[in-house]
């Protein structure tokens, strides 16, 4: 999926478990079909899975998680990652690793759920939640940061899809997002990566959050990418007032839905058609959305 990715199969897992942690070298261990883009992840057992970055930049991100899952997880509404173990780096696998629980349940993606206005409603409190945790000491978050740090990789993206929109349209609509006024309060906690992929949903309710990877503190319209990317009209309008987001927050969030797509089809179109296909839906929705 990446240029210098570690290997990372099977035997590599099996290895890492029995040389660091022999009380649960008898469990299963099976790769699971839908790992991200920055990890991979494996079943351990019944009841755990383990999370091996495929890159340097995703290990730093993995160690972020270690040191703030634990402080996030007593502060929210929803289940997050519960980090159950840390493991070291290798000879054969040269990143620190990591051992949370099992959470039961499909993504979002995978299972469309039925109740979006319930869902759009448990998920504003979930981010009304993680935005009151104190920020002290906390790593800024890249996606916190002004949406014009996305501009140039959002006009090569745009160079590279114009066999599926008008360049001019996809410029243009880019360049009024850039106009709308920057976060002037003080930073909160964002996830930062609300894909339907990271959203669980279990007995079809929204049940946990998963990949804070990209989590950190900034400004929080990056977290109003579920807007597009899992709401449709009405639940999007439930969403939005639940929040209680300003006009300018909510533009700046449709702005960072829309670059996030934009580079994410050129980039994953091969190597990760699910991730392309959520991406070609966000910006459709947005596309729609505009021409109402």
């Amino acid at each position: 999926m990446h240029k210098n990715e570690a290997k990372i199969d099977n035997i590599t897992v099996q290895n890492l478990i029995f040389s660091q942690f022999p009380n649960w070298k008898t469990e299963t261990i099976k790769q699971i079909s839908f790992s991200g883009t920055d990890n991979i992840v494996f079943k351990l057992g019944k009841d755990k899975c383990i999370r091996l970055p495929r890159t340097l930049q995703a290990a730093v991100q993995l160690k972020k998680e270690q040191e703030w899952l634990p402080k996030l997880r007593p502060n929210l509404c929803l289940k997050i990652p519960k980090l159950l173990a840390v493991g070291n780096a290798t000879d054969t696998y040269p990143y620190t690793w990591s051992i949370h629980d099992w959470i039961e349940g499909q993504d979002a993606y995978e299972k469309e759920p039925e109740n979006l206005d319930e869902i759009a409603k448990k998920l504003a409190s979930f981010l009304n939640s993680l935005q009151n945790i104190c920020t002290k000491s906390a790593p800024t978050a890249k996606r916190g940061l002004s949406l014009k740090t996305q501009n140039d990789a959002v006009m090569k993206a745009i160079s590279n899809l114009t066999e599926l929109h008008d360049p001019k349209t996809l410029e243009s609509l880019w360049k009024n997002f850039l106009q709308t006024p920057e976060w002037n309060k003080s930073a909160v906690w964002v996830h930062a990566d609300l894909l339907p992929s990271n959203l669980i949903i279990k007995d079809n309710k929204l049940h946990a959050v998963i990949d804070f990877g990209l989590s950190g503190v900034g400004d929080p319209a990056c977290d109003l990418i579920p807007a597009w990317g899992l709401f449709d009209k009405p639940s999007r309008n439930t969403f939005k007032k639940n929040l209680n987001v300003c006009k300018d927050t909510w533009n700046r969030g449709k702005g960072w839905a829309f670059s996030i797509a934009l580079i994410i089809i050129p980039y994953y179109h091969r190597s990760n058609p699910k991730l392309a296909s959520i991406a070609k839906h966000i910006i459709q929705q947005i596309l729609e959305e505009l021409e109402n």
